[in-house]
């Protein structure tokens, strides 16, 4: 018997034995394998982060979207003219990370969200800063119609500005448009100037709107309504009024002009001109037209 007949005798043996020994699996598969297996639990890992994340964040939209509701409630009686989104007093934190300048450093995050989301609530922030109230009603009910979004008090905040919607002129429907950055740099340049010249003018107004001097005798209504025409003409101070307290001044003016008007119906004329005043010098902001006191501006920040 020669050595390959022995040698295929012997492993003969081996397989039907079962002592044959497999060979070693090389190191360098075995480290791809173990590389490969710790790259996806870690991609799973990651991938479940995120959703829950996402997760989380569509949850607090819905929380703040509940809150959405126009404040107050109702249109002001004693501004009809005010504009709807002075209502939309509720600040939110997806609404600032959905802003158009934060888009960039946040797009990873928003990219990780559901994309119907994304866009429905984007667009409604977008339409509150170009004032656009068409839209800004279209894109509320399509958040309320979202099923990761709908709640029953989201539908009841649609309802109500629906209804304070309807009470508003068309004109303040339509949209404004988003400032251009030259319009932007342009009034923050005039800023400084306007606000000393305001601040001298609308100081030789605020004695005029003093209600006790006319409580007392020492002014009548009409002789107000007269002097402050004067300040109006009078070195060009009436080209410093917004337009929120150019009619409000006129407003006043008539208040004091018509002989059968109450006093406190003039005194409620002689405050929201007061306050329009304050707003247009920065000490009030819109929203905070309907309370007695507001905060120092280094304290609400």
């Amino acid at each position: 018997m020669d050595r390959s007949e022995v040698s295929a005798l012997n492993l003969s043996a081996e397989i039907a034995t079962g002592s044959t020994q497999a060979s070693p699996v090389p190191y360098y598969v075995v480290a791809a394998i173990v590389s490969l297996v710790a790259a996806l639990i870690l991609a799973s890992w990651t991938t479940l982060q995120a959703l829950q994340r996402g997760w989380r964040f569509t949850k607090l939209i819905r929380r703040e979207l509940e809150e959405i509701g126009p404040h107050p409630t109702q249109p002001d009686p004693n501004n009809p003219a005010r504009p709807w989104w002075e209502y939309a007093t509720r600040r939110t934190v997806h609404e600032e990370i959905f802003r158009t300048e934060r888009i960039v450093e946040n797009r990873d995050f928003i990219l990780g969200l559901d994309p119907t989301t994304v866009y429905q609530v984007s667009q409604l922030w977008l339409a509150l800063q170009k004032r656009d109230g068409h839209n800004w009603m279209h894109f509320l009910a399509e958040c309320s119609g979202n099923r990761r979004l709908a709640s029953e008090d989201l539908a009841k905040a649609s309802r109500r500005w629906a209804a304070l919607m309807r009470s508003q002129p068309q004109h303040l429907r339509e949209t404004m448009g988003v400032p251009t950055p030259y319009r932007q740099s342009a009034s923050l340049n005039r800023a400084a100037e306007l606000f000393k010249a305001r601040l001298t003018a609308y100081g030789k107004l605020l004695p005029l709107l003093n209600p006790r001097s006319m409580e007392s005798g020492h002014a009548q209504p009409r002789a107000v309504a007269e002097r402050m025409l004067d300040w109006y003409y009078q070195e060009g101070n009436g080209l410093l009024l917004s337009g929120r307290a150019l009619d409000q001044f006129r407003r006043t003016r008539e208040a004091l002009e018509r002989s059968d008007e109450t006093s406190s119906r003039r005194d409620v004329e002689l405050s929201q001109l007061r306050t329009d005043l304050k707003i247009d010098l920065g000490v009030r902001q819109p929203q905070e037209r309907g309370i007695d006191f507001p905060w120092p501006e280094d304290e609400r920040w």
